[in-house]
C-alpha cells in the first residue's frame, strides 16, 4: 500500500513537538486512517530513519519507515525550528500482528 500524505499549515500549529502521537505527521496520517486509535510517529531502535506504526482495530499493525524529507522535518519541528508544509509517500514495509 502507498499513499501520498499531505502534512499542513494546520498540521504544523496543532502538533505538539516531542510528542510522538501529536506529532504534525501524526496528525496528517490520522486523516488517511480515521478508524486508527493509535499513531505513534518516531525513532525506533537503532533505525536511523523515523518509523511509523498505526494501529487500527481488528486489523494488522501498519509499520513503514518514513523517508528523508519526513526525518529533517521531524528534527527541526522537535527542535522547534521553522518548518513548512509537504508531501511524502507512505509505503508499507511491514505488516505485523498487534
Amino acid at each position: 500500500m502507498k499513499k501520498l500524505i499531505q502534512v499542513t499549515e494546520e498540521d504544523i500549529v496543532a502538533g505538539l513537538p516531542n510528542f510522538a502521537e501529536k506529532c504534525p505527521i501524526a496528525r496528517a496520517l490520522k486523516r488517511e486512517f480515521p478508524s486508527a486509535f493509535v499513531i505513534w510517529v518516531g525513532y525506533s531502535g537503532s533505525l536511523s530513519l523515523p518509523t511509523a506504526k498505526i494501529d487500527i482495530e481488528h486489523q494488522p499493525r501498519l509499520i513503514s519507515r518514513l523517508g528523508t524529507r519526513a526525518s529533517k522535518f521531524i528534527k527541526r519541528f522537535d527542535r522547534g525550528k521553522t518548518v513548512k508544509p509537504f508531501k511524502f509517500w507512505f509505503k508499507v514495509d511491514d505488516v505485523s500482528s498487534i
